[in-house]
Order: structure tokens, then sequence, then C-alpha cells
């Protein structure tokens, strides 16, 4: 009887969150993972690739929810290179001023794409790294508006 009643305790105190989780459309966890930047103005930015029944991605998916309520402000799917089979996003990161989002995929084909606050359009985009394929120890960091990208010195893992 004690088993069962501490398992029913558990499981009233663990099952749930204390706010609805955001909805994020197209998503397929299994093949790309959301990456995250949170804004000054209580607004969380999502990217993803979105991925067709052939685990096929041509498409980037960005949102912008409010933090409070987890109610979707705007969203905008952007076109992007294709691949097929999971992907690995390196990082979305807002600039300083909160004008502006970068997201990057550093393995090939790579994809370094700036993105406005202001309506999730796309500002501009590099798919040329700005390092060999085997200089692979580098991580992104973000931009700093002059440049298309910033890579830092950084081991992985």
């Amino acid at each position: 009887m004690r088993p069962t009643l501490l398992l029913v305790l558990v499981a009233a105190i663990c099952s749930g969150q204390a706010a609805p989780p955001v909805s994020l459309a197209n998503a397929d966890f299994a093949s790309s993972i959301p990456v995250m930047a949170m804004g000054s103005g209580e607004t969380l930015y999502v990217a993803y690739r979105s991925f067709n029944r052939m685990k096929r991605s041509d498409h980037l998916e960005v949102a912008a929810y409010d933090a409070k309520t987890r109610k979707e402000i705007q969203r905008r799917t952007i076109a992007v290179p294709p691949v097929h089979g999971p992907r690995v996003a390196d990082g979305l990161y807002l600039s300083n001023d909160g004008k502006m989002l970068a997201y990057a995929e550093t393995h090939e084909p790579g994809l370094i794409l700036l993105i406005s606050t202001k309506d999730l359009s796309e500002i501009r985009r590099s798919e040329h790294l700005p390092f060999a394929s085997e200089d692979r120890h580098r991580l992104f960091s973000g931009s700093s508006g002059e440049s298309v990208g910033d890579f830092g010195a950084q081991r992985r893992g």
C-alpha cells in the first residue's frame, strides 16, 4: 500500500509545469533541436528546422513568443540550404542592441543567418564559413553587426 501511495503522490507533484509550454509548429525533435535566445523585453526567440516525411529540410522556422504569456507574437519561415537527416544548429544569438538574431549551422552545408527581431525577416546570410573544414574546434559566438559572424577559439566538448 505504501509504495502505491508514494507513487501517486510523486506523480501528482511532478506532473506538469507551472505554465503551458510554447507550441512549435512543424517541429521534429528527432531531427532538429530548437535553439533559443531571450530578449531583454521578455521575448523568447526560437529557431529550428522543419522536416518533411522524407527527413529532408529546406526551411528554418523562426518564432517570437511573449515569455510571460507564452503566446506566439510572430513567426517566419526562411528558406535555407537543403539537408537530409538530423541537423544540429550551433546557436541562436541576440545582438547587444536587441535588434538582430544570428543563427548558425557550422556543418556542411554551412549557414550563418542574420535575422531582424522587428519582423523576423532575413537581413543577411553567408553559406561560406570563415574557416576551413578541418578547423571545426572554433565555436560560433554571434555577430558583431559589422561582420556576418564571429568565431571564438574555444574547443568543443
